[in-house]
Order: C-alpha cells, then structure tokens, then sequence
C-alpha cells in the first residue's frame, strides 16, 4: 500500500519496498517554448524549448550544411514530438519540422 503526505508544498509518498517491488512515477512534461525576459534586449526573437527540468537547444551542427541557423523560423503555435532516443539517461528527443528560408 502507498500512502502520500504533502510536507511543505512537497508530496511524499510513504511506502515499504522489497526487493520485488518497484514504482513508476510518470509526470506530464509537455514541450513548451520559453522566452527571455523582454528587458534582455540580446535575447529578444529567440526562444528555448523546454520539457520538465530539461532545455533544449537548435544548433548550426543540427541543420543541414547548406543552412543557416539564422534563417530557422519556429512558429508560436509550434507542437512538438516526443520521442525515445540514443541518449542516456533516458533523455529523449523533440522534434517537428519548422521552416528553414
């Protein structure tokens, strides 16, 4: 049996585990894109993707060699995919077509 208790804005869940037993905790981290504040005039048309606690990032290495990072588009409305991957950890991968000019 599992029982949870808030403590200080934080769940906690109160459970004994043998060695049999596992639990798999599964939060909602939909993909969502994050702008800078407004008064960091460098930042202004950039925007960074974001899942959970992780950023990700677009780079010049990621695109084609006869593209430009500075001609990538992302619309607002922009759903994105999540994906399994190579990496580690279990980290996956975002992805949907944006416009390159």
């Amino acid at each position: 049996m599992i029982k949870t208790v808030l403590f200080l804005g934080l769940l906690v869940i109160v459970s004994q585990l043998n060695a049999q037993q596992s639990y798999i905790l599964d939060l909602p981290m939909p993909a969502r894109l994050m702008v800078a504040n407004p008064k960091a005039e460098q930042l202004r048309n950039q925007v960074a993707v974001m899942r959970g606690p992780m950023l990700y990032c677009l780079e010049s290495i990621d695109l084609p060699e006869d593209k430009h990072i500075d001609n990538v588009r992302i619309p607002a409305e922009l759903k994105l995919e999540v994906a399994e991957s190579e990496f580690p950890f279990g980290i996956k991968t975002l992805g949907r077509k944006g416009v390159i000019l």
